[in-house]
């Protein structure tokens, strides 16, 4: 009986099939279901995954899926269930009523405030540029850059969609009541307008200031730049708030992480690149 047992196992590993039991890095990773959404959009997308990051280097499981979406989808997406969580950025004014959800189904709390920054090709002269200038230039009116002391040639003006959060913010602070000019470029996202204005030495756009890097130059509004200190002093004109979104039934991995990005670490590191809330 023994033979023939062992002869069956040699006849299976000889058939080159294998049972192969791995240990669990994570004790709920065996029982947890399909991983869970967090909506996020595209500016506080590299923040999410760096908090998600520090989270699980101190031995927490998160199965959670970051979804890249601009901040209408994303709320839209905490709404409707198709996501249990998501970071997004409004305006600093007081956040208006979510369409499609109550309280009881979504909790929000403000986590930060940001600024939107101006970048230009690293190449481009100015340094700072006046608002008034600045809603000359979105609204058409320039049509060299020579006029504001910059190199000769037609400025490309790159903005967002109708209904994005950031323009709204844009448009209020810079050009309220006025219109943009229809020769503007209107890219999806942050990522978009970085890679754009990169790439065209004429170009203008605007960001959240979390994402700069060494790709573009960012010019001061009015002698200021949306750094932590200014933000935090109320005195940088296109400023947002960054708030977190969770759905009230979200999954018990959800509920730990949403705790853990209202915890002291995780405002640490929000802190290198937004300021507080007010």
């Amino acid at each position: 009986m023994r033979r023939a047992l062992l002869a069956a196992a040699l006849l299976w590993l000889a058939s080159g099939c294998q049972i192969i039991v791995r240990p669990s890095a994570h004790p709920e990773e065996a029982t947890s279901p399909s991983p869970w959404r967090i909506a996020a959009s595209w500016g506080a997308k590299p923040l999410v995954e760096r908090l998600l990051q520090a989270y699980r280097a101190q031995g927490r499981w998160a199965n959670a899926e970051v979804i890249p979406c601009i901040d209408r989808r994303a709320e839209e997406m905490v709404a409707s269930g198709e996501a249990e969580m998501a970071f997004i950025i409004r305006p600093a004014a007081p956040m208006p009523e979510r369409a499609g959800a109550s309280e009881s189904e979504v909790r929000e709390v403000a986590l930060a405030r940001g600024g939107l920054a101006l970048v230009v090709h690293p190449s481009m002269p100015l340094a700072q540029i006046a608002p008034e200038d600045l809603a000359a230039l979105y609204e058409g009116f320039v049509v060299d850059w020579a006029a504001l002391g910059g190199p000769q040639g037609a400025p490309e003006i790159i903005s967002r969609p109708e209904g994005d959060v950031a323009r709204e913010v844009f448009e209020k602070a810079v050009m309220p009541g006025r219109a943009l000019t229809s020769a503007a470029l209107l890219l999806p996202h942050d990522e978009a307008v970085l890679d754009y204005v990169s790439k065209h030495p004429l170009a203008i756009g605007y960001v959240s200031s979390a994402l700069v890097d060494e790709r573009v130059k960012v010019i001061s509004l009015g002698g200021l730049l949306p750094s932590v200190r200014t933000l935090a002093q109320g005195r940088y004109p296109l400023t947002f708030t960054l708030a977190l979104l969770t759905r009230a039934e979200a999954p018990a991995e959800a509920v730990r992480f949403a705790s853990f990005v209202r915890g002291g670490q995780a405002r640490r590191l929000i802190a290198e690149r937004y300021a507080p809330a007010r």
